[in-house]
């Protein structure tokens, strides 16, 4: 209970006894919480005596306004607390032309279906971009999420193969290694975030190969 709901329940119900059995604590508990309030404001918001009590002119000025006051911020709690039971507003999404085209936006339909109040905005994208100042609110990207306080979690496992045509490798050869891959025409994606790099893990340890190709 704060201070400003105790004071107007006393103004609306009458008397301190009133608004104690209206809020279901002691009557000195509201008298405690509306003293606190003008001890606050530096001013007196009731006269009282043992059997009336009525408003000083600030009080009047104060509980006009600290009404309003309340009530609008009761409607914003109600309408904020409304997201909880319905899914609604507008949801921003970046998707990887792969997986986006393929996978998510095939889905979309199910999906606007089960949430009507829902507005999407949907960015086909490879590059990985700043979500909080792009004012993003998902994002589906490829390989390791580097430290920040985003949240994460990993939706499949990813698997690459190095791979070439037969009549590649009937004229260049096959490498042995992942470093012989530097001598070879490699097929580099070239985009903000990512390097002309093919990593290789294996017991534990990650190995980068620096690839160029034409």
């Amino acid at each position: 209970m704060s201070t400003n709901r105790a004071f107007l329940q006393v103004v609306e119900s009458g008397s301190f006894t009133a608004a104690s059995l209206e809020l279901n604590v002691s009557v000195a508990t509201v008298a405690r919480q509306v003293n606190s309030l003008e001890a606050r404001l530096g001013v007196h918001l009731l006269h009282r005596t043992t059997r009336t009590m009525s408003l000083t002119e600030a009080g009047k000025l104060y509980c006009e306004r600290i009404r309003t006051l309340l009530q609008q911020f009761d409607s914003v709690k109600r309408e904020v607390a409304s997201y909880q039971k319905d899914v609604k507003g507008l949801l921003r999404v970046h998707l990887r032309h792969s997986v986006g085209n393929q996978v998510i936006v095939p889905a979309l339909p199910k999906f606007l279906k089960q949430n009507p109040n829902i507005k999407l905005e949907v960015t086909l994208t490879d590059l990985r971009e700043d979500l909080v100042t792009q004012g993003v609110d998902v994002a589906v990207w490829l390989g390791s999420l580097e430290a920040s306080s985003l949240i994460a979690r990993r939706l499949s496992p990813g698997r690459r193969l190095v791979c070439c045509s037969p009549a590649y490798a009937d004229a260049h050869g096959l490498p042995e290694q992942p470093q012989d891959l530097g001598n070879h025409n490699c097929i580099v994606y070239r985009a903000k975030s990512y390097d002309s790099s093919w990593r290789f893990a294996k017991d534990g340890k990650v190995e980068a190969v620096k690839v160029s190709g034409c």
